[in-house]
C-alpha cells in the first residue's frame, strides 16, 4: 500500500515531479484544524497550557572550559517563551520588521531555537544558513531573501566579515554568546551597521515597554521559514514553508498515534536533536 498520493488537480511542470501528500487525505488538503492554533507561536502556547509553564522546555549540555559537556541545563517553557518575547522585541527595536527575513548562521545551540521562537511571536521569516554550501551561496541567500539582520555563532564571524562589506542591506548581526576580541573593535564593520550579543539584544527588547506584536498575527498560510537545498544545478533554492506545513506535522504525527502507526509520546517525552537546525527534518 502507498503511503502518499500525488496532490490531486497539481500542474505538470516539465523537470519537475507532482508535490506528493499523505495518502488518506483523499482531499488533497493539508490539516491543522487545532482550535486556537494559526501559527507557531499558537502552537507553543498550545504545548506550554498542556504541560504547564514551569515544565522543562528546551535543554542543552554546557561545555566546560576542557570542552567536556556537563550536565543538561534546561529552560522552562515559560522562561523560553519570556526570553524569546524580549529578543523578538529586541530585534524589532533594532528595525526588523513584521514578514521581513532574518539569517541564522549556526551550527546547534541553546540561542539557535530562541531566535527561532523569537521570529513566531514576531511574525519575522527565518532563513537557516548552511556554510556547508560555500561563500557565494552564503551570500546568494542574503542578497536573494533582502535580510537586514544574520545571528551567528562566534566561530562562523570569519564568514561573515568576509562577506559583510558586500552585503548592504544587512545592518546587525547578532553573535551568539560572547563575541571574540579579535572582532569586538574590528574596523571592517560597514559604516552603519552594528555588531551586538544575543543577550544584549534580549536586554534592549526588555527594557522600557516591549515592542508592539504584529497588528494582524500569522496565518496558517503565512511564510514561516525559507529552506535553502543545494539543488543539483546552479544556485540554492529557496522553499518556502508556511506555517500551515509544520502544524499539519504536527497534527499528522497525533493522527498517526491515535491509529496505532507510530509509539504513543507525550510532553513526558523529550526529543533529541541529532541532526543541524538548519535541515528541514529537525
Amino acid at each position: 500500500m502507498s503511503c502518499s498520493i500525488e496532490v490531486p488537480g497539481a500542474p505538470a511542470i516539465p523537470g519537475e515531479t507532482k508535490p506528493r501528500i499523505a495518502a488518506n487525505k483523499a482531499d488533497g488538503q493539508l490539516t491543522a484544524n487545532r482550535e486556537g492554533v494559526s501559527n507557531m507561536h499558537d502552537n507553543f502556547l498550545r504545548g506550554m497550557e498542556l504541560a504547564g509553564k514551569d515544565a522543562a522546555c528546551l535543554g542543552h549540555r554546557p561545555f566546560d572550559a576542557d570542552g567536556k559537556p556537563g550536565p543538561y541545563s534546561w529552560m522552562t517553557f515559560g522562561e523560553l517563551n519570556q526570553t524569546a518575547s524580549n529578543v523578538g522585541s529586541g530585534l524589532t527595536k533594532l528595525g526588523v520588521a513584521h514578514k521581513s527575513c532574518i539569517g541564522i548562521l549556526s551550527p546547534n545551540r541553546i540561542e539557535w531555537p530562541i531566535v527561532e521562537h523569537a521570529s513566531y511571536i514576531y511574525d519575522f521569516i527565518t532563513v537557516p544558513m548552511y556554510d556547508t554550501l560555500g561563500i557565494d551561496a552564503i551570500k546568494y541567500m542574503a542578497v536573494e531573501t533582502e535580510m537586514s539582520l544574520i545571528a551567528i555563532a562566534p566561530e562562523k564571524l570569519a564568514i561573515l566579515f568576509e562577506l559583510w562589506p558586500t552585503l548592504p542591506l544587512v545592518k546587525t548581526v547578532v553573535v551568539f554568546g560572547q563575541i571574540p576580541v579579535e572582532y569586538a573593535d574590528s574596523t571592517n564593520i560597514p559604516e552603519g551597521a552594528k555588531l551586538m550579543t544575543l543577550d544584549d539584544v534580549a536586554t534592549l527588547g526588555a527594557n522600557d515597554a516591549p515592542a508592539p506584536l504584529p497588528e494582524t498575527p500569522a496565518t496558517a498560510n503565512d511564510a514561516c521559514t525559507i529552506c535553502y537545498t543545494s539543488g543539483t544545478t546552479g544556485t540554492p533554492k529557496g522553499v518556502v514553508l508556511s506555517h500551515m506545513c509544520f502544524l499539519s506535522t504536527v497534527n499528522c504525527v497525533s493522527e498517526r498515534m491515535a491509529l496505532g502507526f507510530i509509539p504513543h509520546f507525550d510532553n513526558k517525552d523529550v526529543h533529541l536533536s541529532i541532526l543541524p537546525l538548519a535541515h528541514c527534518l529537525e
